[in-house]
């Protein structure tokens, strides 16, 4: 294995972990590798480890990329698959929050998986998005809360959360 990454990703972590880290970005070939010895101590039916689970999407792009024909392509598409879903239910509710928000003059900012998606990658099948946060200024908290589609944003999944407080002093409404 001589990827670039190899520095950043050996740190202290279980061996599991950085084995499915390593066939998520590593080249091809020794992404295989890598899954392959991932795959001799994880059953993929019991796993719940969620450093595992963020990363099988893009192990599923990855050794698709790779032109192999290995067994577990398909269940990894249908976790891309469905984290392409919940993505895009994420993305969709943070737009028509975004747009609520800003109707009546408060400005957001969407930091988190949604932000890293439209940055960093493919598309929203390839990082999960669920820490997804809206920044609010205090200033605009109360007429926030106050917006006359405030039902629509609570039944959207979107409400206050006062620990986003930052140094900043900024405020998040994120989904809950």
């Amino acid at each position: 294995m001589t990827s670039v990454h190899h520095r950043h990703i050996d740190h202290l972590m279980p061996d599991d972990v950085r084995l499915a880290l390593h066939a998520a970005v590593d080249d091809p070939g020794d992404a295989l590798v890598a899954w392959d010895q991932m795959r001799a101590t994880v059953d993929l039916d019991t796993c719940w480890e969620p450093d595992i689970m963020r990363v099988l999407p893009l192990v599923w792009r990855n050794l698709v990329a790779s032109g192999v024909d290995h067994p577990d392509l398909a269940r990894l598409a249908g976790v891309h698959r469905r984290n392409w879903y919940a993505g895009r239910q994420t993305l969709e509710s943070v737009d028509g929050a975004c747009h609520a928000l800003e109707s009546v003059g408060v400005p957001t900012q969407v930091v988190g998986g949604a932000s890293m998606v439209a940055r960093c990658y493919d598309g929203p099948g390839d990082r999960p998005v669920d820490d997804t946060a809206l920044v609010v200024h205090p200033d605009d908290l109360e007429r926030a809360s106050v917006h006359p589609r405030r039902c629509w944003l609570g039944d959207g999944g979107w409400s206050p959360f006062q620990a986003g407080v930052d140094v900043r002093r900024a405020t998040t409404v994120h989904p809950c």
